[in-house]
């Protein structure tokens, strides 16, 4: 009789730590589901709030960004980030040196990438000090991607019409 209430001691244990895993935050505090109005009182800054969405200013490794809410029937459905900061080519800040920054911390919040790196659209050999002007020129660009079993995060360093763009969206 103990050694069957044991094994159900485990295996119950083992079960709540399996949801536990499962309900870790998709950003910041914040899962799926969670409800327009639990978000708009979590987020204590000026912004835009709207029924499709919850828009404000940020950081993230330091650097400015805007986050915003998407939310489907008044519930969180999608995360999208997009940095603004802005760098002077040659200054020695570069919007390389971000997406790593921001690389690191989506290491730390959702593990190990599937893909992250480069990916060249030129056989052009670039030095690291000129990485920022190759984005701006579009001979490359930088791409990271995790899957976890709540979230598919994307984030990506690139530039169009001669302007950076980095961004991040969780799906």
């Amino acid at each position: 009789m103990r050694r069957i209430i044991l094994i159900l001691f485990i295996a119950l244990f083992a079960g709540s730590a399996a949801i536990a895993q499962d309900r870790k935050p998709v950003f910041k505090k914040y899962y799926w589901g969670t409800p327009y109005e639990q978000i708009q009182e979590g987020e204590f800054r000026e912004g835009t709030f709207g029924p499709g969405s919850i828009s404000f200013t940020d950081k993230i490794e330091g650097l400015d960004c805007l986050v915003t809410y998407k939310l489907s029937s008044g519930k969180l459905s999608e995360i999208k980030i997009v940095f603004t900061n802005n760098h002077e080519i040659g200054s020695g800040e570069s919007y390389y040196k971000d997406f790593k920054a921001v690389n690191e911390y989506l290491n730390i919040f959702y593990g190990t990438p599937i893909f992250c790196g480069p990916n060249w659209k030129t056989s052009e050999n670039v030095s690291v000090d000129n990485v920022d002007l190759a984005i701006l020129e579009g001979k490359v660009s930088f791409i990271g991607k995790w899957e976890t079993n709540t979230a598919s995060v994307l984030h990506y360093l690139t530039a169009h019409d001669m302007l950076f763009e980095h961004l991040i969206t969780i799906r």
